[in-house]
Order: structure tokens, then C-alpha cells, then sequence
């Protein structure tokens, strides 16, 4: 697999995290929400260590892990 087909997968996870953004939408009480904040974590979690592996994760996959960490505040 192309280094440039790697990034774009590891970048889905980044782009997957918003699914936590949509779990806000849902009630405090709805499991829904939940689930929607967990699934945004393992995104995070297994894009996170394919940053630093090769040009293009280091300056197109770190800003938006810059991103999602900013918004996990």
C-alpha cells in the first residue's frame, strides 16, 4: 500500500471523530451519546500513533489530530 493510501485511511479516523461532535446532539441520557463519544476515542486512539511514520502523516494527519485533541478540551 502507497504511503499516500495509508495517510488517507489513518486521516478516516481523524474524520471519524466527529462522530463524537454528532453524540452531543443526543440527549444526556441517551445511550446513544455514549456511544457516539467511545467510538470517537478509538478513532483517536488508532490514529494517533501513524503521525510520525513518514511525510505526509507529520504535516497533513497532524493538524488534524491537533484538532481533535483541541476539542477533547
Amino acid at each position: 500500500m502507497t504511503t499516500s493510501r495509508l495517510t488517507r485511511e489513518h486521516a478516516a479516523h481523524f474524520a471519524r471523530i466527529a462522530l463524537g461532535h454528532v453524540g452531543r446532539e443526543y440527549p444526556a441520557g441517551d445511550p446513544r451519546r455514549a456511544m457516539a463519544h467511545e467510538a470517537a476515542h478509538e478513532h483517536l486512539a488508532a490514529g494517533l500513533p501513524h503521525i510520525a511514520e513518514h511525510y505526509m502523516g507529520e504535516h497533513w494527519l497532524a493538524s488534524f489530530a491537533v484538532l481533535a485533541l483541541d476539542d477533547e478540551k
